[in-house]
């Protein structure tokens, strides 16, 4: 993925993981066994707030940390920088899974928070963080099409992603040369 699907993506999750510093839910804790009266009216007014590095979502005996879901933003910004860097073309399935699951997680830990609704409030992080992560599936699925870039003009034929150092670019085709560069200017490599 190049160009702005890209530049999109790496926005996308760096919202994400920057929501993950904010409020994803709000909780008055539970009243201990034996908890004197004395300081039971201070003990009712506090509450307890979750975000994305401390809390958890469990669901059929299975607890999943929620800073899973800013690591894997993080993972999601490094495949597509690595991708753009031509270091590691990472599988397209790759980050649309990742993408899908910070969806999923979150989605989750929305619907336990309205299930729970008199006793947990919704920060406003986790809605920040749903939202980043919508986008971030959305162009992880669809953003892939700008791969097939074609340069319009011959003369842009050095900015072209297949272009390498010491490899002769090629038109369309891998066995057709390139045409003749006609232009008045000299043509430099990149």
């Amino acid at each position: 993925m190049r160009g702005i699907p890209a530049v999109l993506l790496i926005v996308a999750c760096a919202i994400l993981a920057l929501a993950s510093f904010l409020p994803w839910a709000q909780f008055k804790p539970q009243m201990p066994a034996g908890f004197d009266l004395a300081s039971m009216d201070e003990f009712m007014r506090s509450a307890m707030t979750a975000t994305g590095w401390n809390g958890n979502v469990s669901l059929l005996g299975i607890t999943v940390p929620n800073w899973f879901v800013p690591i894997l933003a993080f993972a999601i910004i490094g495949m597509t920088l690595m991708r753009g860097a031509d270091i590691w073309d990472a599988p397209n399935g790759l980050s649309i899974a990742a993408a899908a699951y910070c969806l999923a997680h979150l989605t989750l830990l929305i619907a336990v928070v309205v299930a729970n609704g008199s006793q947990v409030r919704l920060g406003f992080g986790v809605l920040l963080a749903e939202l980043a992560a919508v986008f971030a599936l959305g162009i992880a699925i669809f953003g892939r099409s700008s791969d097939s870039y074609e340069p319009a003009h011959p003369s842009r034929q050095q900015f072209h992603p297949a272009a390498r150092p010491g490899r002769p670019m090629m038109h369309d085709h891998d066995d057709v040369p390139a045409p003749p560069d006609f232009s008045p200017y000299p043509r430099t490599r990149v």
